[in-house]
């Protein structure tokens, strides 16, 4: 069982980021957004385990920037085949916007992951009170509802590795996922220009 310590700090953390020394300027703000979707372990060879979808929850906060950049911390949670993580990302998005509501993005990001793996996840034996490194890789659309609204949806691709030093070997694992989600701005961006 995962404990509560690491999801309670991830939550906190959430809420009282991002940096209060960015100073908004028009056409940049902080937001704050909520997603949910699937989730599909990736297959280990000798894992044992079955590749059925699991449920994916976040939360995040972060800041745009008026030169496409977004940046963000985002808390997870996801429950799946192969065991149940709690996860605390850093994530960096870069948005191709244009004349219409719908602005593909890209995006990547960096943090750690409390796991509790089955059948072989990662390691039944992983300390779940340590992180794990992680990394994701982001693709996705987004749609302006309104001024200070947005939905999106994106694919990220999960990876993550433990290492164990007591028997000296390495374990990766990774997932699939499908988010979707809001994005609330607390401060509206100028309404973007539509071409005539």
């Amino acid at each position: 069982m995962i404990r509560k310590r690491p999801l309670q700090w991830a939550i906190l953390l959430i809420f009282a980021s991002p940096m209060p020394v960015l100073a908004q300027s028009p056409g940049s703000g902080f937001y704050v957004s909520g997603a949910a979707g699937i989730t599909v372990p990736r297959y280990i060879q000798g894992s044992g385990y079955d590749q059925n979808t699991g449920i994916d929850v976040l939360l995040s906060s972060g800041f745009s920037f008026k030169n496409n950049l977004r940046t963000e911390l985002a808390t997870g949670y996801q429950n799946h085949s192969a065991g149940t993580a709690v996860s605390l990302m850093s994530n960096i998005f870069y948005e191709f916007h244009n004349s219409s509501n719908i602005s593909p993005y890209i995006g990547a990001g960096i943090g750690g992951l409390w796991v509790n793996g089955n059948n072989g996840f990662l390691a039944t034996s992983v300390d779940q009170s340590n992180p794990i490194w992680a990394y994701q890789g982001i693709v996705g659309i987004d749609y302006m509802i309104a001024n200070t609204l947005h939905s999106f949806l994106d694919y990220r691709y999960s990876s993550m590795r433990n290492t164990s030093s007591d028997e000296q070997t390495s374990q990766d694992g990774g997932t699939h996922r499908v988010i979707l989600g809001l994005r609330w701005s607390l401060r509206g961006p100028p309404q973007r220009r539509y071409k005539n």
